[in-house]
């Protein structure tokens, strides 16, 4: 598994280094960057990647509503709130595809009214831990005071409106709120689990 893990870091790294080299010899871009276009452009294709397998996965199992509310409810706090972050890119991948994959799956099993409470209770919790932790800098790109503060209004202001409109979604289509509320959860729970080296501006 750690030898797959490796062949997959690589390859998507050699195939972003090829297109980026091809990009700077045909558009006179300063060659010093290379490494940083290089990995803004992994990123996108770790990305690209994680979405195809999850749409993929929705097809399969018929829950496109179910994910689609998970990756929105996860990302649109995971973007400004920070957290953890996975060392690799498949390690990346293959942890959001899972909890997205078990979360809409999960989410039709419990009877309306319960699922309503689950509801609740991760929209409880999700704004608490954002309002308590937010935001965890990655531990690469330190926030200055100003943009921490940012982050911190605009992570509070998304928790908010997930907590607010998850429950009242949850009174029209129950399992697909608290898929969307699984994934706000995933987002929040990030912000308590320790990076390698976590930074946290104060």
């Amino acid at each position: 598994m750690v030898s797959f893990c490796r062949v997959v870091n690589a390859v998507i790294h050699e195939i972003a280094k090829r297109i980026v080299h091809i990009c700077i010899r045909h558009s006179g871009y300063p060659a010093e960057k290379t490494e940083i276009y290089a990995y803004g452009l992994e990123c996108g294709m770790a990305d690209l990647l994680q979405y195809l397998i999850l749409g993929a996965i929705a097809v399969v199992f018929r829950c496109p509503v179910r994910l689609l509310l998970f990756c929105v409810c996860f990302t649109g706090l995971k973007r400004n709130a920070g957290g953890y972050h996975a060392r690799t890119h498949f390690a990346c991948i293959t942890q959001f595809t899972a909890c997205a994959t078990l979360s809409a799956l999960i989410a039709p099993i419990p009877e309306p009214w319960a699922a309503r409470g689950l509801v609740l209770g991760c929209a409880a919790a999700l704004f608490l831990l954002v309002w308590r932790n937010a935001p965890i800098a990655h531990p690469n790109h330190p926030k200055s005071e100003s943009a921490h503060r940012r982050s911190r209004r605009v992570s509070i202001a998304v928790a908010a409106v997930e907590a607010l409109l998850l429950p009242i979604l949850s009174l029209l289509r129950p399992e697909a709120a608290l898929a969307g509320a699984l994934g706000g959860l995933c987002a929040a729970a990030t912000l308590v689990i320790p990076n390698e080296k976590e930074v946290k501006t104060t």
